[in-house]
């Protein structure tokens, strides 16, 4: 190989790094202000398979981000096996899993309040309608037919 041939292999993968530092750069910078689509569109073009830890990294952050913690769980897992340091992204795949299981037990726990509460508004509702006494519950208020003629509106053909 001549040495212009290996300064254009050096230039066309120095040119190629650069070019993906910013995708990586833009593609942050998207997620940081909540356009998680576009990032997610940048990381990943024309449905290719992200192969570095830092691509896979930022794509489970936004995954969990978007409370989709099984999903960054996965994504973790996949950074951990590309990775030289497998241990924090092995970390971050078991925060995930817990934080999945810990919004999943709120949910549980709003639930139970919400049901628990509207119970004890009828439970309450019918002991204060069986406590009334008996006259109380028979009297319903009737209308009577009105007495009054009707009258004509003005501008109308109805008397």
């Amino acid at each position: 190989m001549a040495p212009s041939d290996n300064r254009i292999s050096f230039v066309v993968r120095f040119v190629t790094e650069c070019v993906e530092d910013l995708r990586f750069a833009h593609a942050t910078e998207l997620a940081r202000a909540g356009l998680y689509a576009a990032a997610k569109a940048l990381l990943l073009p024309a449905n290719q398979t992200l192969t570095e830890a830092r691509d896979l990294d930022l794509l489970a952050r936004i995954e969990a981000n978007q409370h989709h913690y099984a999903e960054a769980q996965r994504i973790w897992l996949a950074a951990a096996t590309v990775s030289s340091e497998p241990n924090n992204y092995r970390l971050l795949a078991s925060e995930a899993a817990n934080a999945g299981q810990a919004r999943f037990l709120r949910k549980q726990v709003v639930l139970a309040l919400t049901i628990s509460f509207v119970l004890s508004g009828l439970i309450l509702s019918a002991l204060e309608i069986s406590s009334r006494p008996a006259h109380a519950k028979a009297h319903i208020p009737s209308v009577a037919p009105s007495k009054v003629a009707p009258q004509a509106i003005p501008g109308s053909s109805r008397p």
